[in-house]
């Protein structure tokens, strides 16, 4: 065991080994007392009086009879033995006849008491005063000399009193004299079995004497309620500034703990503060309920606040202590002043536990800052075991027990030393970051200093310089301005380009879409009329020939001929005026203006216009255009000539890249692109996919693009997906591309009906 710790508790048995003696001396010498108290002028020199609460032995008796109070009725209980007598006025515990000790009295009670006077005090002017928890009546020789409050025999009947005005009598002039107090406490009974405190605490004296004792207690309870409240509010006041520190900095936990433990602290101490000022008992239980409450729970928040502050494991003995307190504290609500021993008794264990904890840190961790905890403990435990044991050998009155309270503030006290002195170390570590950033400051200040000179020394060059360069840019905003314009021009030319680059296509694909049933007119045409030329030949050989049946000759199969020859003509006649008419139909509408129509059909004709395009363009291009049309799409409301262009460049860039990549790679596969139409919803979903190479994750965000384009220099202009992608938002659409490198690509637009 640590040397120190081990002569501290060497300390302690010595300490209630000498309090035990002093008790037993103490009780000894109550041994052998007369049955009688002697009243001399000696005993109130220096204004001194004489306590009656302890004046072996007061006689007493339950019930209530006025006739009690003649002293040859007390002669005659005395022969007969029938009153006991107890040597604690005001304590029920040492009554063991008393009916009150077995709580079943009625609430009255009678006292004498018998003194031997000197014949010197014999007509002086005497007085009793005090405090009691009941009301009282005095009885000198069998006369009514006072009273404190009104007697009752019932809680309605009577008035109670606490501290009481002196009640004054005379002597009478014969040595054997007695004194009979009429008690009722029916207030007292209200508090319940939890208390055994009658509450008779009388002084008697010479009327100077006891009047100066008056104003004195009167003056000691002044100063003891200022002292419980300094106590109380310090204790509570401390505890509330650590819970905003912690608020303020809620990574210290400790803290917080030490508020709780200052906050029950100062709870502790609210009982022995009505204690001190109890004139009435009705609340006094609840007050030690809140100090038995605040006693018992400090316990357990005071060796947590050790294990936190020394950085120790938590173990069974922290979980012991909180065990007990929550024990106690449960049966505090039962029976708090009985209970109220045990919680000041595992208060005092918890101290004794924690201050054993520190002196072990302090050596063993070398935790120097525990100096201040130790030496507040010391005061403190040096002061309880003082009071205690002064009060044991009768220096102090018992009442002077409740500055032991006073003595706990010495806890929150020392551990707010403590508390405050890590903060100012915090802060004398900060303080010195501060100094040093202030000499950066500082330094960077001189810095700043002499740049300063060197920029002003060079101030005026750079504003020649300024000026200069201020021409320099005033002429080069003027060319900016220029290229600007020429640059919206070029824009301007390229669009153009592009929507004459789309016109030539679309051109180029009616023209040859058109060639084909002009080629069938013209070729079935020149038949024709060689078929007619035959047939003027065979009618001239047969004019003269009266045989002759054209029913049943050549000519009838010329005839034949001829009339399937128009037929083909006719039909191939009518494909290319439907051509026409469908363009004309889709230049017919203003720019800009929505129509009905037929998107599957738009579709249909703008494939096989993008597909003859590029058949215009090289004879050799072959592909596959699928169609899987929706019919129940119908029409909807749209600017043909804009949707047909963004069909036409999705299209056209999709038969373009795939056979490029085709025909580069040597694949062998048949350019293929698939147009898919499908209603949903309030909705028309246009899918285009192709077969050709896909795009690059990396050019992926860039298609949709002004100008971006992958084709070579001259090929493009970057403009037909951008013209497209806003074609498709300017009727509230969305355009969408799914792609995959070398597994094609598809284009999503998704177009609302309405």
């Amino acid at each position: 065991m640590n040397a120190p710790l081990h002569k501290l508790i060497n300390i302690f048995w010595s300490l209630g080994l000498l309090t035990v003696l002093f008790w037993g001396i103490n009780l000894q010498a109550q041994d052998g007392y007369p049955s009688y108290t002697n009243i001399t002028s000696g005993d109130f020199q220096d204004n001194a009086v004489i306590s009656l609460e302890h004046s072996h032995p007061w006689f007493y008796k339950a019930g209530d009879d006025t006739s009690w109070a003649n002293p040859e009725f007390i002669r005659n209980e005395f022969i007969h033995e029938n009153w006991p007598d107890t040597d604690h006025l005001s304590n029920i515990e040492f009554m063991f006849d008393f009916p009150p000790y077995s709580f079943d009295a009625d609430g009255n009670v009678w006292f004498f008491k018998e003194f031997r006077v000197d014949s010197t005090e014999f007509g002086k002017r005497y007085a009793i005063t005090g405090k009691i928890h009941g009301a009282m009546e005095v009885y000198v020789n069998g006369s009514r000399t006072g009273a404190a409050g009104r007697i009752g025999f019932n809680l309605d009947e009577e008035i109670p009193r606490g501290h009481f005005l002196p009640v004054s009598f005379e002597w009478g002039n014969t040595e054997q004299q007695f004194i009979a107090l009429r008690y009722s406490y029916h207030e007292l009974m209200e508090v319940g079995p939890q208390t055994y405190i009658l509450g008779l605490n009388l002084f008697i004296g010479p009327y100077e004497n006891i009047e100066q004792h008056f104003q004195d207690r009167a003056a000691e309870r002044s100063i003891s309620m200022a002292a419980q409240s300094f106590s109380m509010g310090a204790s509570t006041i401390l505890g509330i500034l650590l819970i905003f520190l912690y608020i303020l900095y809620p990574r210290q936990r400790l803290n917080l703990i030490a508020a709780l433990l200052f906050i029950l602290v100062g709870l502790s101490s609210v009982g022995i503060f009505y204690f001190t000022i109890w004139e009435i008992p009705r609340d006094f239980i609840n007050a030690m309920l809140i100090s038995g409450i605040g006693i018992s729970l400090s316990s357990f928040v005071n060796v947590l606040f050790a294990y936190k502050l020394i950085q120790k494991k938590r173990n069974w003995v922290l979980w012991a202590f909180a065990i007990f307190a929550v024990l106690v504290t449960g049966f505090t609500f039962y029976s708090p002043l009985i209970i109220l021993n045990a919680a000041l008794l595992l208060w005092l264990i918890s101290m004794i536990y924690v201050l054993a904890l520190f002196v072990r840190a302090r050596f063993k961790q070398n935790l120097k800052d525990l100096d201040i905890i130790l030496v507040g403990f010391g005061i403190y435990f040096v002061g309880i075991i003082t009071f205690f044991v002064l009060i044991v050998i009768g220096y102090l009155p018992q009442s002077a027990a409740m500055w032991t309270s006073v003595l706990s503030l010495l806890v929150p006290i020392s551990y707010s030393f403590y508390l405050a002195r890590s903060v100012a170390r915090t802060n004398e570590l900060l303080s010195k970051k501060l100094e040093e950033n202030q000499q950066l400051a500082d330094a960077k200040l001189r810095e700043e200093h002499k740049n300063k000179k060197l920029i002003e020394g060079q101030k005026e060059k750079l504003e020649v310089e300024v000026r200069e360069r201020t021409a320099e840019l005033a002429e080069a905003y003027e060319n900016l301005q220029k290229s600007h314009e020429d640059l919206k021009n070029t824009q301007q030319q390229l669009v153009q380009q592009e929507k004459m680059a789309s016109l030539g296509q679309l051109t180029a694909g009616i023209a040859h879409e058109i060639k084909n049933p002009l080629n069938f007119v013209n070729n079935f045409s020149e038949v024709s009329k060689e078929l007619i030329d035959e047939l003027k030949e065979e009618l001239e050989k047969n004019r003269d020939n009266p045989d002759f049946n054209i029913h049943s000759s050549h000519i009838a199969e010329i005839i034949d001929d001829i009339e399937g020859n128009f037929a083909t003509i006719n039909r191939h006649g009518q494909r290319a005026d439907s051509i026409v008419q469908g363009m004309l139909l889709h230049s017919r509408g203003k720019s800009g203006e929505k129509m009905p129509t037929d998107i599957n059909k738009l579709l249909d004709e703008y494939a096989d216009l993008a597909y003859h395009g590029m058949r215009a363009k090289d004879p050799g291009f072959n592909a596959v255009i699928e169609k899987e049309f929706d019919e129940s799409i119908g029409k909807m409301d749209v600017v043909p000539q804009d949707i047909s262009r963004a069909f036409h460049n999705i299209i056209n860039n999709g038969l373009q890249a795939s056979v490029e990549y085709h025909q580069k790679n040597n694949t062998g596969i048949q350019t293929t692109i698939r147009i898919i139409t499908e209603k949903s919803d309030n909705k028309v979903k246009i899918s285009t996919a192709d077969n050709g190479p896909g795009i690059p994750k990396s050019i992926k965000k860039k298609i949709f693009e002004p100008f971006f384009t992958t084709k070579d220099a001259g090929e493009g202009t970057g403009l037909g997906l951008s013209m497209t992608y806003d074609i498709i938002k300017s009727h509230n659409g969305s355009i969408e591309i799914k792609t995959a490198e070398g597994e094609g690509t598809t284009f999503i637009i998704e177009l609302p009906l309405k």
